[in-house]
C-alpha cells in the first residue's frame, strides 16, 4: 500500500486561543464522492483519472466499485465472457440485490466498504506516526482522525435509494459527479469497442435509462442531482483533466475560481424555480446572450392580468392553485374527468366489463397520462420569453436558453420560433415529445459549431446549482495586502464537516467555562 498521506499536528504549536478555532481545527477532511452515468459513458476513465487528482493533492483514495459488491452478493454467477451478457447479467443482478435486501442495499455494502477501508489506513497512519516519533503517545480514539485526508470514489450508483443514503449518511461530505456522454457515442463505444450487437446495445441503454422495475437501474432519476456534471465524449477528453482539477480546488478552496458562464446562468434559473407555487413541480429558466448576460428569467406558475405571474406579494389576491380549487392542481382534475368520461363511455359499450379498470388502463398506456395543457401555470421556458418581450431590449434571436427541465413539446415550438439558438437542461422530462414532434427544427447532444442548422437542446455541464452558493462564495483571499495562496497538499474541504457531534463541542465550551470560572 502507498505511504499513508497526513497532515502535520498542529498541536506542538502556540496552543489555540478561542474555543471557534479549536471546533475548526476539528473540521473532517473526508471526502465520499460517488459517480452516476449511462452504459458506454467512459466513468471508469474519469474515475480514474480523478483518483490520480486527489492523489497530486495529497489524499488517500479509497476505491469502491458497485460492481464488485453486485457479484459479491449476488446469487446471479456472473461469468459471461462477451461484453453485453456480463452488463445485462449485472443489471439483472443488481435488481436481485436490491428486491431481496431492500433498495439501499448496495449503498449500505458500499458504506461498511468504506468504513472498513478507513479503518485499515487510520491503523496505518497512526502506526507510522508514532514509528516514526516514539516520544509521542499511542493516539486514543479519534483525536487525530482530522488530519487524515481520505477520498472515497464510489464507481457507480444507479438508483435513487442509494444516492439518498449516501446523502444522508455522509451529508455535507458527499458529492455526486454526473458523467454524461451523447447517446449516439455511447452506443458506437458500446457496439464498437465492446463489440456488442446493435440489438442488444439499445436493451442496455434503455434498461440503463429506466427499468421497468421500479427496483433496476434509473440512472435518469440520479444523474439529474449531481453537484457537478462531467462530459466524457470525443469532443471533451482533453478538457477532462483540467475540469476535475477545478473541481477539486473548489472542494478544497484553493485559488479564486468563479463561475462560467453556464454555470452563472443555469444558477439564475434554479433561482428562479424557487420562486414558483406550482403544486406539481418546480422549474426554472434563464435566457442570456452570447457574453452571458441575463435577458430574462422565468418560472413555472400562473399567470395574471396585466403581465407576469403571481407572487407571495399579490397577497390575498394571490390566486394560484396552492390557494384555490380546494388546493387541487386543474390539470390533474381535467385529466381526472377525462378518464370519468371514459369509463361513463366503457360502462355503456361494454356493460359486462369492468369499465373503471379498463379506462385506468387506457390513460396509463396512453398520452392521457402526460398530458400537461389543462395546467393554469405557464411554463418556465414561456415565461422568461415573454417577460423578454414584455419588457422590451434588443430581442432573444441568437440567445441562449438555460432550463431545469428539457422543453416539453409545447415549450419547444416557442423557442424555436422564437429564435433562441440552444438549450441546455438538467433533468429530462419523459412526457416531452419535442424531438418526435420537431425532428425538423431540434437536434439533441449536438455539439456547439457542428454545423448543424437547427435548435440544439444539451445537457448541463459544470458545477450544479444545488451546490453553486457553497463552492463559489469566496472565504479569506486576501491576507497583507496580498492573495492568499493555499497549501494544496493541506488545505482542508471549503464545506466544512465535523468529525465530532453538536454534544462534543458543548462539553468542550462547559470545560472552558469551567477553566475561567476557577480563575
Amino acid at each position: 500500500m502507498k505511504a499513508a498521506k497526513i497532515v502535520k499536528a498542529v498541536s506542538n504549536k502556540k496552543s489555540l486561543t478561542s474555543d471557534a478555532e479549536r471546533i475548526r481545527k476539528r473540521q473532517s477532511q473526508e471526502i465520499v464522492i460517488a459517480l452516476c452515468g449511462f452504459a458506454g459513458c467512459g466513468i471508469s476513465t474519469v474515475t480514474e483519472k480523478l483518483s490520480k487528482h486527489f492523489e497530486n493533492y495529497n489524499y488517500n483514495v479509497l476505491p469502491i466499485k458497485i460492481t464488485d459488491i453486485i457479484k459479491n452478493l449476488s446469487e446471479i454467477e456472473i461469468a459471461s465472457s462477451d461484453a453485453g451478457s456480463s452488463i445485462k447479467e449485472l443489471q439483472e443482478a443488481g435488481l436481485n440485490i436490491r428486491t431481496k435486501f431492500g433498495p439501499e442495499a448496495l449503498a449500505r455494502e458500499a458504506i461498511v466498504k468504506i468504513r472498513t477501508e478507513r479503518e485499515k489506513l487510520r491503523a496505518e497512519i497512526f502506526s507510522d506516526h508514532i514509528e516514526a516519533d516514539k516520544s509521542q503517545p499511542v493516539i486514543p480514539g479519534n483525536e487525530k482522525d482530522h488530519e487524515i485526508r481520505t477520498v472515497s470514489i464510489i464507481d457507480n450508483i444507479k438508483h435513487k435509494s442509494e444516492l439518498e443514503l449516501l446523502r444522508a449518511t455522509y451529508g455535507d461530505r458527499f458529492f455526486l459527479i454526473g458523467v454524461l456522454c451523447p447517446e449516439e457515442e455511447r452506443r458506437n463505444r458500446l457496439s464498437i469497442n465492446k463489440r456488442i450487437s446493435d440489438n442488444v446495445v439499445s436493451e442496455i441503454i434503455n434498461r440503463d435509462r429506466k427499468d421497468a422495475d421500479k427496483l433496476g437501474v434509473q440512472v435518469s432519476k440520479v444523474l439529474c442531482k449531481s453537484d457537478f456534471f462531467i462530459e466524457n465524449s470525443s469532443d471533451h477528453i482533453s478538457n477532462i483533466d483540467p475540469k476535475l482539477t477545478r473541481f477539486i480546488e473548489l472542494l478544497l478552496g484553493i485559488n479564486a475560481h468563479s463561475p462560467t458562464k453556464a454555470e452563472f446562468a443555469m444558477c439564475c434559473a434554479q433561482a428562479s424555480s424557487c420562486r414558483s407555487a406550482c403544486i406539481s413541480k418546480q422549474v426554472g429558466a434563464a435566457i442570456v446572450t452570447e457574453d452571458g448576460d441575463i435577458i430574462s428569467v422565468g418560472r413555472n406558475d400562473v399567470p395574471k392580468f396585466g403581465g407576469g405571474l403571481y407572487t407571495h406579494d399579490d397577497g390575498v389576491n394571490d390566486n394560484r392553485c396552492a390557494f384555490r380549487f380546494n388546493r387541487k392542481c386543474k390539470n390533474s382534475s381535467i385529466k381526472e374527468d377525462i378518464k370519468n368520461d371514459a369509463e361513463s363511455i366503457i360502462s355503456k359499450i361494454l356493460p359486462d366489463q369492468d369499465a373503471e379498470t379498463i379506462s385506468e388502463i387506457i390513460s396509463k398506456l396512453t398520452q392521457i397520462e402526460g398530458l400537461t395543457e389543462y395546467s393554469r401555470a405557464i411554463h418556465a421556458e414561456m415565461d422568461a420569453i415573454t417577460t423578454a418581450a414584455r419588457n422590451g431590449g434588443n430581442g432573444i434571436k441568437n440567445s441562449t436558453l438555460y432550463c431545469t427541465t428539457f422543453p416539453c413539446h409545447n415549450c419547444a415550438r416557442h423557442i424555436v420560433s422564437s429564435g433562441i439558438k440552444q438549450v441546455y437542461y438538467i433533468e429530462p422530462y419523459d412526457k416531452s415529445l419535442a424531438i418526435h414532434i420537431h425532428d425538423d427544427s431540434i437536434r439533441v447532444d449536438k455539439p456547439e459549431g457542428d454545423g448543424t442548422n437547427h435548435l440544439r437542446i444539451n445537457q448541463f455541464e459544470g458545477i450544479a446549482p444545488r451546490v453553486y452558493l457553497r463552492l463559489f462564495e469566496a472565504g479569506e483571499r486576501k491576507r497583507n495586502g496580498c492573495y492568499l495562496e493555499l497549501d494544496p497538499l493541506t488545505a482542508k474541504p471549503k464545506i466544512i464537516s465535523q468529525i465530532d457531534t453538536t454534544e462534543d463541542n458543548e462539553n468542550g465550551i462547559l470545560q472552558t467555562v469551567d477553566e475561567v470560572h476557577r480563575r
